[in-house]
C-alpha cells in the first residue's frame, strides 16, 4: 500500500503503524472496535518482515510501534522485543487512555534512544479541561516529541474535537463545548 500510494500519487510516508492496540483483546472480527490483538512475538514478526519491504525502492519509511492502549502495555511489549526488533522501530508510540506509567514510558524512550509519540488520546469531554490536563501531563511526564488527538472530526458523537452531522449537503461543524 505504501509503495503503491507513493508511486501513483507521490505521497511520502515517514512512518507506518502496522498495528493498533495489539495488547488489548476487545477487538473481534466483525466487531465495532478497531484494533488487532497480537502477542509481542507476533508484533516482532510483523516488524521484522515489514522493515525490509519498506526499505525497497528507497522509500525510507520507518515503523511506529506499539500503538498500544496504555503506557504500561507499550513499555512491557517494547521491552519484550529483541534488540534486533527494537532497532527497527523508528518511533515508540503509545495511547494514553489509561495514564498508568508515564515515567516508565519516558525512561524507555530515553534508554533505547527511540523517539516517543503519544499517538492517540480522546475523552469525549465537552469543556476541554480533561484534554488540557492530559496533554500537559503527557508532555511533562513522558517528554514525548509528538502528541496526537484521537480524531479531529467525528459524526454525531462527542469523541471528535469537532462534531458534524452525516447526511447534510453542506455540514456545519458543531464544536464540542457546553451549550
Amino acid at each position: 500500500v505504501v509503495r503503491e500510494l507513493s508511486v501513483r500519487d507521490g505521497v511520502h510516508f515517514d512512518l507506518v503503524a502496522p498495528m493498533n492496540e495489539p495488547g488489548s483483546d476487545w477487538w473481534k472480527f466483525d466487531g465495532h472496535q478497531e484494533g488487532d490483538h497480537m502477542s509481542a512475538g507476533q508484533q516482532e514478526r510483523v516488524i521484522n518482515l515489514l522493515q525490509p519491504l519498506l526499505g525497497r525502492n528507497n522509500q525510507h519509511t520507518g515503523i511506529e510501534a506499539t500503538d498500544d492502549n496504555d503506557e504500561l502495555r507499550t513499555v512491557n511489549t517494547v521491552k519484550a522485543y529483541s534488540s534486533k526488533t527494537r532497532s527497527q522501530v523508528a518511533v515508540i508510540a503509545s495511547h494514553t487512555y489509561s495514564a498508568n506509567a508515564p515515567e516508565d514510558l519516558g525512561e524507555l524512550s530515553r534508554s533505547t534512544r527511540i523517539p516517543l509519540w503519544i499517538s492517540e488520546y480522546g475523552d469525549g469531554g465537552r469543556d476541554g479541561l480533561s484534554l488540557a490536563r492530559r496533554i500537559r501531563d503527557d508532555l511533562a511526564q513522558t517528554h514525548a516529541q509528538a502528541w496526537v488527538y484521537w480524531q479531529f472530526a467525528e459524526p454525531d458523537s462527542n469523541w471528535g474535537l469537532v462534531q458534524y452531522h452525516w447526511g447534510e449537503a453542506n455540514p456545519t461543524p458543531v464544536f464540542n463545548r457546553k451549550r
